[in-house]
C-alpha cells in the first residue's frame, strides 16, 4: 500500500460552528488509512473545538501571534511545508487562503484547496 497523503488544513480558531465546523466534517470523512490530517490554526490560544479533535489524534498546530501578518505568515508557512511535507494543503482562511496557497505552491506542493465561507457579496 502506497503511504497515507499528509494533508494540512488552515483555518482560524476551532470553534464549533461555520468554517470550523465545515473543515472538521470534511477531514472526518476522509479515510485515515489513506490520509494524515494535521490542522494549522491562527493564533497562539486554544479554541474549544479542539481539544475534541486531539482526543481523536488528530494533530493541531498553532500559527503563534508573533508570526501573523503578511511576510512573517508567508515565511511561517514555508517554514512549515519544509518540515512537514504535506501532499495537500486545504485553507479556510477569509483573507489569507492566497498567502497560504502561495507559499504552498513556491514549496512545491502540487494540490492546494482555498475553500470560501464568505456569505457577503
Amino acid at each position: 500500500m502506497d503511504r497515507k497523503k499528509k494533508v494540512l488544513i488552515v483555518n482560524d480558531e476551532l470553534q464549533y460552528g461555520g468554517s470550523d465546523f465545515v473543515a472538521v466534517r470534511l477531514q472526518q470523512n476522509l479515510n485515515p488509512e489513506q490520509f494524515e490530517c494535521v490542522y494549522c490554526v491562527r493564533h497562539d490560544h486554544k479554541g474549544p473545538y479542539e481539544a475534541k479533535l486531539e482526543k481523536t489524534g488528530v494533530r493541531i498546530i498553532h500559527q503563534p501571534d508573533s508570526e501573523l501578518g503578511y511576510i512573517k505568515s508567508y515565511l511561517f508557512f514555508k517554514r512549515l511545508f519544509k518540515e512537514e511535507h504535506f501532499d495537500i494543503v486545504h485553507s479556510h482562511l477569509l483573507f489569507y487562503s492566497a498567502l497560504v496557497l502561495m507559499a504552498a505552491k513556491n514549496s512545491g506542493i502540487k494540490k492546494r484547496v482555498a475553500h470560501s465561507h464568505f456569505s457577503q457579496s
